[in-house]
Order: C-alpha cells, then sequence, then structure tokens
C-alpha cells in the first residue's frame, strides 16, 4: 500500500484489521457478516486475525476467504 493511502486511511478512522466487506444484515444466529478477502497465496495478518475474533465474539459470521470464488460462496450461503 503507498504510504499517501495508508495516510489518508488513517485520517478516516480506519483501523488495522478491519474486514475488507462487513454486511450489516442479520440472519439466522449472526449478526452480520465480516468477510476478509485474500489472494490465492495471501496470509490474514495478527490484526484481521484479532478483528475476526472479535467479531464472533459479538455474535458475527466472520470469515476469511482466498479469491473471488470463496467470497461469493461465503456471500451466497449467508444469505440462503
Amino acid at each position: 500500500m503507498a504510504m499517501h493511502t495508508a495516510l489518508r486511511m488513517k485520517q478516516a478512522g480506519y483501523k488495522k484489521g478491519i474486514p475488507d466487506i462487513l454486511i450489516f444484515e442479520p440472519r439466522g444466529e449472526y449478526v452480520g457478516l465480516a468477510v476478509e478477502v485474500k489472494t490465492a497465496t495471501g496470509r490474514a495478518s495478527d490484526h484481521q486475525k484479532e478483528w475476526q475474533e472479535r467479531l464472533r465474539e459479538r455474535g458475527w459470521r466472520a470469515e476469511i476467504c482466498k479469491g473471488l470464488d470463496a467470497c461469493i460462496t461465503v456471500i451466497d450461503d449467508y444469505f440462503q
């Protein structure tokens, strides 16, 4: 990430590790869906893993998806 992009994100209030996709729509036992998107070889950072765990503790379905197909599968499953 370019330094100017990181600075703008910090100024806008973004925190490290926040999932890429947040769906604020309760479904079944969950209060929302949080998806961290990774490439096929990407790995979640410690900040991202911590966010995932905290969201799960609060009733969210939180997933780390590798690739577009995995993201689509998780989102489709959430809305079934």
